[in-house]
């Protein structure tokens, strides 16, 4: 039976990679964050569709990072790749080109995806999250990083955004650091709590803690940013009457709560 499911999962899954997501604070520019991000000023205008440098505190800026370059105005083949370490062939191989000829709002691909796989979710940075808190010890241990393609990049992107909205700590599996928390991400047949359809067993959901939080206060708080536009999402859903939070990000549009 188990080895059953992880070939559904890897049927199921692809390696996927995704843009950073930044909040603009007092203060930024455009040239603040693209010095931060290591991206172009002309790269953050063409990502956000922005007609001038004009932004506005709160605001969410696409900074990059999901191996992807868009081409604004005037940028060739070999000023391109040359950005980015790569020859003019090789650009041109990544992306299939049968010429040198690209056109402003093209996408290309400026990495391999395997290639940075492991920098999707890797960051030292206390606001993004270990691969290991998502998936079960047994999963990491089998594929370690590569884990990653049992978990939708929704889910881990909607997860990201909450830790650096709530500047707390986030909680789902603690099992990496001796916790007891070992399902509260993806749950494979070894576990006791799994059920064929739960979200849980897709990877598109996780059951958390929010410090100094109750679960009813945080599920309130991810509700008013959702409302005001703060927390960007396609799809969310929230358990209620439980003490911590579960969230999925199963497929459909909008906010929903429901319960066990």
């Amino acid at each position: 039976m188990r080895k059953k499911i992880i070939f559904l999962f890897l049927g199921l899954f692809t390696i996927t990679s995704f843009s950073k997501v930044h909040k603009v604070r007092p203060g930024d520019t455009l040239d603040i964050i693209s010095r931060k991000y290591d991206i172009s000023v002309s790269q953050l205008q063409a990502r956000n569709h922005l007609s001038s440098s004009n932004i506005k505190q709160g605001d969410f800026l696409d900074v990059g990072g999901d191996g992807y370059h868009m081409v604004v105005y005037g940028e060739s083949i070999f000023k391109i790749a040359k950005r980015y370490g790569l020859s003019s062939s090789k650009l041109i191989d990544l992306n299939n080109l049968n010429s040198k000829t690209i056109q402003p709002g093209q996408k290309l691909k400026i990495k391999r995806r395997a290639d940075s796989l492991k920098k999707i979710i890797t960051s030292s940075k206390k606001n993004y999250f270990s691969i290991k808190e998502f998936v079960d010890k047994q999963t990491y241990e089998k594929f370690g990083e590569k884990s990653i393609w049992f978990i939708d990049k929704d889910l881990i992107s909607q997860m990201n955004q909450l830790r650096e909205l709530f500047g707390r700590q986030i909680t789902i599996n603690t099992w990496d650091n001796g916790g007891r928390f070992n399902w509260r991400g993806l749950r494979t047949s070894d576990s006791s709590n799994f059920t064929k359809y739960s979200s849980h067993s897709f990877g598109r959901a996780v059951d958390f803690d929010v410090e100094g939080l109750s679960g009813a206060q945080a599920r309130k708080q991810i509700i008013q940013w959702y409302r005001e536009g703060i927390l960007i999402s396609k799809s969310i859903n929230l358990e209620t009457e439980v003490n911590w939070v579960h969230l999925d990000v199963r497929n459909g549009e909008g906010l929903r709560t429901f319960t066990p």
